[in-house]
């Protein structure tokens, strides 16, 4: 069994990778922390915003990159 991710490639680039569920877990981890920490903060904060107003304020970031 060959070590780490496969990657299948169509016409040169990458289109997908095969890895094993441990691999792919560890992959997770990080996120579902960062998930968790996020709700938790949404939770103890009054602010909302609207789809309209994320996407602005989004928008906003990218033009300053």
């Amino acid at each position: 069994m060959q070590a780490g991710p496969i990657v299948f490639t169509k016409n040169g680039y990458g289109a997908a990778v095969m890895m094993t569920i441990g691999e792919y877990e560890r992959l997770l981890d990080p996120m579902e922390a960062i998930l968790s920490e996020t709700d938790r903060i949404a939770q103890s904060d009054p602010r909302r915003f609207t789809r309209d107003e994320v996407y602005a304020r989004l928008k906003g970031r990218i033009r300053r990159v």
